[in-house]
């Protein structure tokens, strides 16, 4: 009988001793949920303001890649205008030359004129003194 009562007392005691050990199981479990939550958390924070960070990389991309659309739209508004501007002053160069022929041409025949009556002048004085010379001549 003693022997019966010593094992009842072990099993009571194991009894007692079951739930302690259920119960710091389950605060160990409650423990490592506790833990990896917050490193879950830890996780979910970082992996957000990586988020923040990329978006506000996009946002600083897109408006470097308009500023770089405006500043390309710009030079190639500048080289139309310079296109343009060079075939205006080609057009004005034509235009000048033309003038520049025309006016040479016309200075040319200006001077072969003066010339031709510089040479008839000439060619009168000449005449008449010759004429005046032999009349002179003839009445002496």
């Amino acid at each position: 009988q003693q022997q019966q009562q010593l094992q009842q007392q072990q099993q009571q005691q194991l009894q007692l001793e079951q739930p302690a050990s259920h119960d710091a199981l389950t605060q160990a479990e409650q423990e490592i949920h506790e833990a990896l939550a917050e490193e879950w958390t830890r996780h979910v924070t970082n992996l957000s303001r990586d988020m923040a960070d990329l978006q506000r990389s996009t946002l600083e991309l897109n408006e470097h890649v308009k500023n770089q659309g405006d500043f390309l739209l710009t030079i190639s508004e500048t080289v139309g205008n310079t296109e343009q501007s060079t075939e205006d002053a080609e057009e004005q160069l034509v235009q000048a030359n033309t003038r520049h022929s025309s006016d040479a041409r016309l200075l040319l025949c200006l001077l072969l004129w003066a010339a031709f009556f510089a040479v008839a002048i000439v060619v009168a004085v000449i005449a008449k003194y010759e004429i005046r010379h032999r009349h002179h001549h003839a009445t002496s």
